[in-house]
This record gives C-alpha cells, sequence and structure tokens, in this order.
C-alpha cells in the first residue's frame, strides 16, 4: 500500500456499504457522489495519473445528475464503470455484493483460448456441461463481454479472463446491460459434438 495517504477502499466499502443499507430510493445521490469523489481523490495516492480531474468529477456529476430511476446496484455499476476508466485496478466499488445469491446462474464458466466453457453445473443442466457458450438471448457473447468489460481496467488480459466468466453468470448486470429482461435467460452453446444448442 505504498504510496497511499489512507486507503481508497475503506471509502469505496463505505460507499458500497451505504448502497447495501439503503433500501428506499431517497438517496441524495448528488451529496454522496460528490463526498466519494472528494474522498477519493484526497485519499488515493494519484488517481489522476491517466485521466485528469476534470473528466473525474464532470463524469461524477453526470451520473448524480441522471441517478433519477436507477436502484443502488445500478448506480454502483455506473460508478464502477467510471473508476474502470479512470485506469487503477486497485481501484473500484464492490457492486457485486448488490447481487442475490439467487440471481446468479448456476453455472461455472472458464475462459479458455477457444472459448468460454461450462465447467459445472446443476444436475438440472447438466446437458451443457462442457458446452461452449455463444450467445445470451441472442446476442453474442463477445457484444455481452464488450459491454461487461466496461466494468474493469483493461490493462491485463488475464484479469479480464479470470473476472468476465464469474459476471457472466450475473443476471443482475446481464439486465443491466440489457442483455435480458430480468424474467429468463437463453443460452446459445455448442456442445461437445459441434452442435448448435
Amino acid at each position: 500500500m505504498a504510496g497511499f495517504r489512507s486507503s481508497p477502499f475503506l471509502v469505496l466499502i463505505l460507499f458500497s456499504s451505504l448502497l447495501k443499507a439503503q433500501q428506499k430510493p431517497d438517496i441524495d445521490w448528488r451529496y454522496e457522489l460528490d463526498l466519494l469523489g472528494k474522498e477519493l481523490a484526497q485519499r488515493h495516492c494519484n488517481l489522476f495519473f491517466e485521466r485528469d480531474s476534470a473528466f473525474f468529477f464532470g463524469s461524477l456529476n453526470q451520473i448524480a445528475e441522471t441517478a433519477e430511476g436507477y436502484s443502488p446496484f445500478d448506480m454502483s455499476v455506473r460508478v464502477q464503470q467510471l473508476l474502470a476508466r479512470m485506469g487503477d485496478p486497485q481501484t473500484r466499488i464492490n457492486y457485486h455484493f448488490h447481487i442475490d445469491p439467487g440471481e446468479i446462474l448456476p453455472v461455472v464458466l472458464y475462459w479458455f483460448e477457444e472459448g468460454i466453457y461450462v465447467l459445472e453445473c446443476n444436475k438440472e443442466h447438466e446437458e451443457i456441461l462442457g458446452s461452449r457458450l455463444l450467445s445470451i438471448n441472442g446476442y453474442p457473447l463477445v457484444q455481452v463481454i464488450d459491454s461487461l468489460s466496461t466494468l474493469l481496467v483493461n490493462k491485463n488480459q488475464y484479469l479480464s479472463r479470470d473476472q468476465v466468466p464469474r459476471m457472466l453468470t450475473w443476471a443482475p448486470l446481464l439486465k443491466y446491460f440489457g442483455f435480458s429482461d430480468g424474467k429468463k435467460l437463453r443460452l446459445e452453446y455448442l456442445d461437445d459434438l459441434e452442435e448448435r444448442h
């Protein structure tokens, strides 16, 4: 942690905790995002190494101005997209804490060189075990990955290959990016006989 006056993680964890604890939609986003921006700028050793402060504070202001109608989960995803654009992979929002375990697909995916495969699943869906994922609700996997990648600092492809498969199982993220209506999910996959399903 050399170089940090104090940890920006504490600020982000507190912000995430506030979002988790707050059940009502009456969060004063302008105040909360202003506080987050000030604290992060003060505590981070070099937040503006890739993007300047005008970009950061302008983007936070835009997020706050357009907050109406967004859930705490949606707001945390929007802030994470901004933090990813700032370029520091260690500075992030724990938005995944807002995901109910029942909203996580019952599969384990892994990104091999040839594509993303189902490594584990429940008995109910065992026909997809070992299959390569091709699309989600008709959206090509590459398009879904491109959207999910806006939440990551894209300096390390191995980090993306580690995190994206897990993110693909989070139904609220798929809904946020418009790949799901939140009610049903249709996965197209290629089985071991190279047949599409």
